[in-house]
This record gives C-alpha cells, sequence and structure tokens, in this order.
C-alpha cells in the first residue's frame, strides 16, 4: 500500500485550467497526470510516466494537473476524472482516452500507444428515408417499416452484411437475411 509522501510534486511540466487548450493545439497529443498530493500512488505513477516519456518523444507531451487546485476542477469535470491517478491522453482528432489507475511502464505504454490509435471507422453501412432511398438496397421488411412510420421519425437502418437489420427509433429488429 502507497502512503503520501509529505511535500512531494510531480515534476512534469504543470498545466492549470484553460492552459490546456494551448497545449493540445501546439502539440500532436497531450497526456495530463490528475493527482493530488494527499494520493500516495501518484508518486509511483509519475515514475512509470518518466520511465516512458522518451518512447513518446515529439509525439506526446506529458504534464500534470494538481486536482485540489480550484482553477482544475472545471477540467477535471469536463474529462470525467473521477479517480486518481488518471492519465488523460488527448490526441489531435480523437476523444480524449482515460488510463485510470497506477500501470506499470510497459502496461502504461502500451496504454497510451492504443489512445494514440485513430479511431476505426464503422464497418455499418446507413440509408433510410433521405434523397438515396430508391437507390439504397433495403429488405420487404425494411420497406414495410418505413411505410409504417407515421409521420416519419428520421428513423435510419443499421445493416451489417448478412447479420440482420437494427431499426432505430421503432425498438424493433428483424432477422431477414441482407440481399
Amino acid at each position: 500500500m502507497w502512503r503520501p509522501i509529505p511535500g512531494w510534486r510531480p515534476s512534469l511540466a504543470e498545466v492549470v485550467g484553460d492552459g490546456l487548450e494551448a497545449l493540445t493545439s501546439a502539440n500532436p497529443a497531450v497526456a495530463v497526470h490528475f493527482w493530488a498530493v494527499w494520493n500516495g500512488v501518484d508518486p509511483p505513477m509519475e515514475g512509470s510516466i518518466r520511465a516512458i516519456q522518451d518512447r513518446f518523444a515529439g509525439r506526446v507531451m506529458f504534464v500534470a494537473c494538481d486536482t485540489d487546485r480550484e482553477e482544475n476542477v472545471r477540467l477535471c469535470i469536463r474529462l470525467g476524472v473521477v479517480a486518481l491517478p488518471t492519465l488523460v491522453v488527448i490526441a489531435s482528432g480523437r476523444p480524449p482516452r482515460l488510463v485510470v489507475g497506477y500501470r506499470e511502464p510497459d502496461a502504461l505504454a502500451l496504454a497510451v500507444e492504443d489512445a494514440l490509435r485513430p479511431v476505426p471507422r464503422p464497418s455499418w453501412r446507413f440509408w433510410g428515408q433521405g434523397a438515396n432511398a430508391e437507390s439504397s438496397p433495403q429488405t420487404p421488411a425494411t420497406v414495410a417499416l418505413l411505410k409504417r412510420m407515421d409521420p416519419p421519425r428520421h428513423a435510419f437502418i443499421f445493416r451489417a452484411d448478412r447479420l440482420g437489420e437494427i431499426c432505430l427509433n421503432t425498438g424493433c429488429a428483424t432477422n431477414d437475411p441482407a440481399p
């Protein structure tokens, strides 16, 4: 069990409140270590961060954020930080990724690498009531469902090849094979 170290502060550069926006616009990715003086797990977490910093040089800037400072509370709420330690990886064009709890250096490096990967595009195809409804492949069950919708509720039909159909906004699902 880790105990707080009196007077301990992280050696990483500190980010305060709205200063994160400037960092994220100036760097390809920023990893923010959310910490508190009273949390005994934060010193070993920072040790893990320092151990992996060189692997991510030029790709990720590591900074620290004191959760006990009043100007940082809004940032914690906005990013969904509810437990310490938390490392939030913010990469351009991706949603922030939270790594909650202490991780050994290798496990932490894997989590950061995972956060830097591009978000995969879904393999679903979309169609429904709209400009291209006539050209979209639809099963008889889908056509009947769309005709029953009065007035149209902006439903979109999601289809994965040969997996069936799911209809949003109506709560129905059919198992008709895809055409």
